[in-house]
């Protein structure tokens, strides 16, 4: 039989270990959930395309402005730093002063630059997205 010391020892070792996990799961969680949601509020955008031996920067159509803003508005946002997915700054469209990077792989996710975050889209969205950049010269993959 166990004395008093041995058994109030492993209680002590188990309640560090279960406060330990708990409090690891509480930092990691939040890598994992979404973090809130896209907003823009004008409709006018911008596309930016500067790789290789292009160098666009162009104003988009009303139509093309208002088919990204659909895309981007209120979208659930993420943080991942293990994303592998390739995003530039150069490479992207600007809608209400944010810039949005779409994954320069075939990857569909969008990275918002300024706060980092990230956002998934369909592929119908990243075909629309892939459509309006090739209008003016742009092209993916592009990194």
């Amino acid at each position: 039989m166990k004395n008093i010391k041995e058994i109030l020892t492993n209680n002590k070792m188990k309640i560090l270990f279960y406060t330990a996990a708990i409090i690891l799961i509480i930092a990691i969680v939040p890598l994992f959930v979404a973090c809130g949601n896209t907003s823009v509020n004008q409709t006018k955008a911008t596309l930016v395309f500067k790789y290789e031996d292009k160098n666009i920067n162009t104003e988009l159509s009303d139509e093309e402005s208002e088919q990204l803003c659909k895309i981007v508005n209120d979208k659930s946002t993420f943080s991942d730093d293990m994303l592998s997915c390739g995003f530039s700054d150069k490479i992207a469209f600007i809608i209400d002063g944010k810039t949005f990077c779409p994954a320069c792989d075939e990857c569909r996710t969008i990275k918002e630059w300024g706060s980092g975050k990230l956002f998934n889209i369909s592929k119908s969205e990243r075909n629309t997205i892939e459509k309006i950049f090739r209008n003016h010269g742009g092209y993916f993959p592009c990194a």
